[in-house]
């Protein structure tokens, strides 16, 4: 266990069992790890991390947090961020992941949220957005659940193999500009289940390729549909 507070870093930090930046890793309010070149914060494909943000992890030019064997992020409180320029926000991998968010995690070009083996994502309050998609989760059943903004260029939300998406509270958000604001694809089930605002500027709120069970759907919002039509043309990520 270990803490940054009261200072920032600017070099890369790479956790490890032992050391100065073992697991779980917290960044307090007054902490930051600010890169200008490659992933903010690292955790090898040895084992699973965890990392507790209260402050602020920023990549130019990489990811801000990347975990190669699964793992768990939280990103905590309305000024803690994470964010990168050009990458993922938080990239887990080899195993499925977690991200807990009540601050924001933003992708000025990329996706905010990726998981490439599954695993949930809990937006209590906060923002998450993305270039490509506010949250893409693939290799595995992607459970999502929101009350805040889940924000994406193409999509909000994107379940490559099924899933469930809960979009609760009057407040809460998923919006895209390109295609939708949520898609679940590659044939699996689905369920979507809204009591907030699912939209999309120019496609449909929300498409499935897959069984769907649409609960909420009544309050899903597009300028083009509400339907769940045939499966899209494939889109950049």
């Amino acid at each position: 266990m270990s803490t940054i507070t009261g200072t920032m870093v600017t070099s890369g930090v790479t956790l490890s069992t032992a050391g100065a930046y073992t697991s779980p890793l917290t960044i307090a309010s007054d902490g930051a790890v600010e890169v200008a070149s490659g992933d903010a914060i690292t955790g090898p494909n040895s084992q699973a991390w965890v990392v507790e943000n209260d402050g602020t992890v920023t990549a130019a030019n990489g990811s801000g947090i990347y975990l190669g064997l699964g793992g768990t992020v939280s990103n905590n409180g309305s000024a803690a961020l994470i964010a990168t320029g050009t990458g993922f926000g938080v990239d887990i991998r080899g195993a499925a992941g977690t991200v807990h968010n009540s601050g924001t995690i933003r992708a000025t070009t990329g996706t905010g949220v990726f998981l490439n083996t599954g695993g949930y994502v809990d937006n209590s309050a906060g923002l998450l957005t993305g270039s490509g998609s506010g949250v893409y989760i693939k290799g595995g059943i992607g459970l999502v659940s929101n009350g805040g903004t889940i924000t994406g260029y193409v999509y909000g939300i994107n379940l490559r193999l099924g899933g469930t998406v809960s979009n609760i509270g009057s407040t809460a958000l998923i919006d895209a500009s390109l295609a939708h604001g949520v898609l679940i694809a590659g044939g699996a089930a689905g369920t979507v289940i809204n009591s907030g605002t699912i939209r999309a500027t120019t496609g449909a709120g929300g498409r499935a390729d897959g069984p769907a069970d649409g609960m909420g759907w009544a309050s899903v919002m597009s300028r083009r549909s509400t339907r769940l039509p045939a499966p899209p043309r494939p889109l950049p990520q």
